[in-house]
């Protein structure tokens, strides 16, 4: 009961108390057993403790609610209404411009963000070097001989996850650097359609005002935009405009902030992206971006990939070991090991060879 009234941030009414005294007495109602002094006892302490949030519940409310904190909180807003009003400024226009950048733009905005998680998977799954277990292992493994960098080798020996979770992120970063915005247009076309759809059913509803008509356009994209309440709530305050008018210039707005976010989509680079998706996404980040914690773990479930044994003896190996003895030694604190002559004769192309053979890479 307590969660529910808090919830719905009423004020106190005497009617509370009686409710939980009524409650308090259906529950002893059946056991004979409770004297009247536990029954009073009892009933202090649970109003008690009532009493106490009751007073915190009816303090919120009378800030949410003062007027003279929700005047100085919006006093730019009701200035510029009345300078509107007096110049005689289309109200319809401007109410749709405000909507449209208070409300509908970031919602379409996070919408875009965290759509491109599932997207971004899908498209670097395409990639051969993601195709399967033992092509993702060959391509890291060839990264590393191609680069022929002896803190990448140590990285990846001493810290296998973080190392392929960062040449992941890497591999993304690259693929997606030619500004693609392909899945941005898709997702943004889509949340274009739904909310001229929204303002075609609100049209349909002959709302009352403008609060009507809104509420249905909100609540017609309630399962896909998440649109602030805060931003809501102010932008409704002592709003008048006429609703067909509005209704128009809203569909106006909506089509340039569009044109705004594809603008703002094309200039947006990769890494950027992955971050936005991260703070959209900031309960499923494990790592440094999200999405790499989803290509290495929920693109391939079943995936563990730790170091291939079966490597050791290989030419690839072999090779590395040779190339770096020394830098090896002393990063573990330690002389340089007895290399079999045969090991330094063993060259680059031949350790790719050894590679290739060891994955069945034609």
């Amino acid at each position: 009961m307590m969660t529910d009234k808090k919830q719905r941030k009423s004020n106190y009414h005497d009617t509370y108390i009686e409710e939980i005294l009524k409650m308090i007495d259906e529950t002893l109602q059946n056991n004979q057993e409770v004297d009247i002094t536990f029954e009073v006892s009892l009933k202090l302490h649970i109003c008690g403790d009532a009493a106490r949030r009751f007073q915190k519940m009816h303090e919120d409310f009378i800030h949410e609610n003062d007027p003279y904190r929700c005047l100085n909180e919006n006093k730019e807003m009701f200035r510029s209404d009345f300078k509107d009003v007096f110049h005689h400024v289309d109200r319809c226009q401007k109410e749709a411009e405000e909507f449209t950048d208070r409300c509908l733009k970031p919602a379409v905005e996070g919408f875009v963000n965290r759509s491109l998680g599932p997207d971004i998977i899908g498209e670097m799954r395409t990639s051969e070097q993601f195709s399967t277990r033992m092509s993702f292992q060959y391509s890291v493994l060839l990264d590393l001989l191609s680069e022929d960098d002896f803190k990448k080798y140590l990285s990846f020996i001493c810290s296998y996850e973080n190392y392929v979770k960062n040449w992941i992120l890497n591999k993304i970063v690259e693929h997606f650097s030619n500004g693609s915005t392909m899945f941005e247009e898709q997702h943004l076309q889509s949340c274009v359609n739904s909310i001229n759809n929204a303002i075609q059913k609100a049209q349909t509803e002959k709302s009352g005002n403008l609060k009507s008509f809104v509420d249905v356009v909100c609540q017609e994209l309630g399962d896909k935009l998440v649109i602030s309440q805060d931003a809501l709530g102010k932008f409704m305050i002592l709003n008048n405009a006429n609703q067909e008018q509005f209704a128009h210039r809203l569909t106006e707005c909506v089509k340039e902030m569009a044109q705004a976010l594809r603008e703002k989509f094309k200039e947006t680079n990769i890494q950027t992206k992955l971050q936005n998706l991260q703070e959209e996404e900031p309960t499923r980040s494990t790592s440094l971006y999200f999405i790499v914690h989803m290509s290495y773990r929920e693109m391939y479930p079943d995936w563990k990939i730790p170091p291939d044994a079966s490597l050791q003896a290989s030419d690839y190996w072999k090779y590395v070991m040779a190339k770096f003895n020394d830098e090896f030694a002393a990063a573990y604190d330690a002389k340089p090991a007895d290399i079999p002559p045969g090991w330094k004769e063993i060259t680059k192309e031949q350790a790719e060879a050894s590679l290739k053979e060891s994955f069945s890479t034609k």
